[in-house]
């Protein structure tokens, strides 16, 4: 699916047979809006609802071999309400062929759809209710048309279930989400793993979120260079380990250079570069917010990245070695 498609039907009474609604990383359309800023095609307004952690809902057409979002231009030409939109969106959802869960092995299930909108199935009270363990399930949508799910109450298919997510991001060309949900008495929302789990977690989290660093950057990097603006777009890259469940992500901030930083787990300060003593200090974020935080310009952008003018002068330097001592 790329940028909004201008031939969906213009009448209503055509076009609403054919919308349905879709979960989608609020990630998705980086790569179009940033283009969009200088001289190329701007991002329209889309038709979404923010939905848990970095999952919106957005409403699509379906020409049956592709898709294409639904703008507000769209709406506007219709005529009709937004709560009509969305309720023919879901009345098209639930017309579908009923999908079914299929063992994906180590207590972890997942859904098979003959009409796709594998990952949109979770939005259905029917489709969550054929898992026996639905009223405690915690889900994961690693890529699009994955939906996975595992029983809350079993440590070891939830280590499962994050280990199979896992892998499949790093086999899809489109992402979704590191988020682990469940959906409780208050709604939807995170899941919050034992202890034991919790590394494992940030893991998927970082390298879903890796994917989404990796296409803003390509985007920010063509942009900055059809402005000729200087300004160094670092990379949100991933610690080599032989344990995927131990995965870190770091950035490089270099003496001299302006920056957009991304959030990172650690940062590697580069000072000397070129010289006769280079030197290296590696910060975790929360140390660097403590310390540095005032350089800090923004956040600008999503995923969230800041300007950084500033490096570290001498003394700064020396207070953020005794943090790291401390």
């Amino acid at each position: 699916m790329s940028h909004p498609s201008l031939d969906v039907p213009r009448l209503w009474t055509l076009a609403r047979a054919s919308l349905y609604p879709a979960l989608r990383s609020r990630y998705a359309t980086t790569t179009l809006e940033i283009d969009g800023r200088t001289g190329g095609r701007p991002l329209p307004p889309l038709m979404q609802r923010p939905w848990v952690a970095d999952l919106v809902l957005v409403l699509l057409y379906d020409f049956g071999q592709h898709m294409s979002y639904i703008t507000r231009q769209h709406v506007e030409s219709w005529e009709t309400t937004e709560d009509e939109l969305w309720g023919y969106a879901f009345h098209n959802l639930k017309s579908l062929p009923r999908p079914r869960w299929d063992p994906s092995g180590d207590g972890v299930f997942r859904l098979i759809s003959e009409a796709t909108y594998e990952e949109t199935f979770l939005l259905l009270d029917e489709a969550r209710a054929l898992l026996r363990f639905a009223g405690h399930a915690v889900y994961a949508i690693p890529n699009r048309g994955v939906l996975l799910a595992a029983d809350g109450t079993d440590t070891l298919a939830l280590r499962a279930l994050i280990g199979q997510a896992q892998a499949l991001l790093g086999q899809s060309a489109f992402p979704m989400s590191g988020a682990l949900l469940q959906r409780t008495r208050e709604g939807w929302g995170r899941v919050s793993v034992p202890a034991s789990l919790q590394a494992a977690q940030h893991a998927l989290e970082t390298q879903s979120l890796s994917y989404a660093y990796r296409d803003q950057k390509t985007a920010l990097d063509k942009l900055f260079a059809r402005e000729r603006t200087e300004l160094f777009v670092a990379t949100f890259a991933l610690r080599d380990t032989d344990d995927p469940a131990q995965l870190q992500s770091y950035a490089v901030l270099t003496e001299g250079v302006d920056t957009l930083l991304p959030q990172a787990d650690h940062v590697i300060f580069n000072r000397g570069v070129g010289g006769l003593h280079p030197e290296r200090l590696a910060v975790p974020w929360a140390t660097l917010q403590s310390q540095f935080g005032q350089y800090l310009e923004g956040p600008v952008e999503s995923p969230v990245r800041y300007r950084v003018r500033h490096f570290p002068t001498a003394a700064e330097w020396r207070a953020l070695e005794a943090a790291l001592d401390a």
